[in-house]
């Protein structure tokens, strides 16, 4: 399958009389909240297909610009304030729009399987300023792909979600709904004087020296993406354990050891630069506004860090089974088929509704391709395998 760009321009927000965004606290930038400061300081990808009928990319382009009309961080740029704080600028200067095409039709290349194939879903976000990047990828049967790349400092995935409903609505020619919420500094206000409840170093923010120690990982392991479809019957079938006897079920803020025999302890990170990253989850762990001011003066640093490329002797488990990305809805019905792009870090896990609609899930489970048969041991194990099907 090879995708062919036929167009790449700048798409601007479409002020008009009925541009109704709310007044912002300033008419220059708006100031990253506590979350924004600790969260992954790169791009979020994620993979949209349609089938037709779908609407032509000019009505999608046209509800686009009227919706960053609104969402006005989404087409501004990252700057600095007159005290040198890292700043979204509303400056208007527009987002990346691509128009691609392929000449298969979407039912000969789907499932879409974890590889870098999918990254030709996407512009290069390598270098970018552009704050949120889309590519329209039309198939020769009428079927629509959408790329959707924005950085993550913008917007969890819950905020992401209501901008593309709104995008839709826009698309469709109904008023924008949901409005974005703009003075985000103002609900995470630090205490006065801080109160530290919680032990956050090597949580959310570790020492400068420990990131600067990470070097590029010598050992060449093969990171392979895995998907496991857990069906409906498998789900309640885990529910009589105890949340403490459930592995990789609950989230735990720090997932430290090893899960599992054979994980590479001298593993060290590798640059994730040249891939959007997808924990878009809507999930951070600094509980308190007052954490990043006490933890620049200490010299500390976000542990999200978006050059690792290797978690080991860690896991991270991101759920987006409650963001309702099924809501988008251009004009010609809700997707058919949505996933995360292709994200090789070791020891992220990413789990999803299945796009099969029955309640199931959908597991991505990146992982060292010596380490793939274990897992699939390991995973199986949990209850009988008649509730468990793969789709390599």
């Amino acid at each position: 399958m090879k995708v062919v760009v036929e167009s790449s321009r700048i798409i601007k927000p479409a002020h008009n009389a009925d541009h109704i965004r709310p007044p912002l606290t300033t008419t220059q930038h708006i100031p990253l909240s506590v979350f924004d400061k600790v969260t992954f300081d790169t791009h979020v990808a994620v993979i949209y297909a349609f089938r037709p009928p779908t609407p032509p990319n000019s009505v999608i382009e046209e509800g686009l610009a009227k919706v960053l009309a609104e969402y006005g961080e989404y087409a501004g740029r990252f700057g600095e304030d007159s005290e040198g704080n890292r700043v979204i600028l509303l400056s208007d200067e527009g987002v990346r729009f691509v128009e691609a095409s392929v000449d298969t039709t979407l039912s000969n290349a789907m499932p879409f399987k974890p590889s870098p194939s999918l990254l030709d879903f996407h512009p290069s976000a390598d270098g970018v300023e552009e704050l949120l990047l889309v590519q329209l990828t039309r198939f020769a049967c009428g079927s629509l792909v959408l790329g959707f790349s924005l950085h993550h400092v913008i917007s969890d995935g819950h905020a992401t979600s209501n901008f593309l409903v709104s995008w839709g609505r826009a698309s469709r020619g109904l008023s924008i709904s949901p409005l974005p919420l703009h003075d985000r500094t103002s609900l995470f206000v630090p205490r006065q004087p801080p109160q530290l409840e919680f032990e956050h170093r090597g949580v959310e923010f570790k020492s400068k020296k420990s990131r600067d120690s990470n070097t590029e990982n010598p050992l060449k392991n093969e990171v392979v993406i895995h998907k496991a479809h857990f069906t409906k019957e498998f789900l309640p079938s885990s529910r009589p354990w105890h949340p403490w006897e459930r592995p990789a079920i609950y989230y735990v803020p720090v997932l430290g050891g090893s899960f599992m025999e054979g994980r590479d302890e001298g593993a060290r990170p590798q640059r994730l630069r040249d891939h959007p990253r997808t924990n878009c989850c809507g999930r951070t762990q600094a509980d308190d506004p007052a954490v990043p001011m006490a933890a620049e003066e200490e010299g500390l640093m976000p542990t999200a860090d978006a050059d690792e490329m290797v978690l080991c002797p860690n896991l991270e488990v991101d759920s987006w089974t409650r963001i309702p990305f099924y809501d988008l809805d251009f004009g010609g019905g809700s997707p058919y088929y949505f996933v995360p792009s292709y994200l090789p870090v070791e020891g992220l896990l990413i789990l999803l509704p299945s796009f099969i609609g029955d309640g199931s899930i959908d597991a991505f489970v990146p992982l060292f391709h010596h380490n793939l048969d274990s897992f699939k041991l390991c995973c199986y194990s949990m209850t009988s395998p008649s509730f468990l099907h793969t789709y390599v």
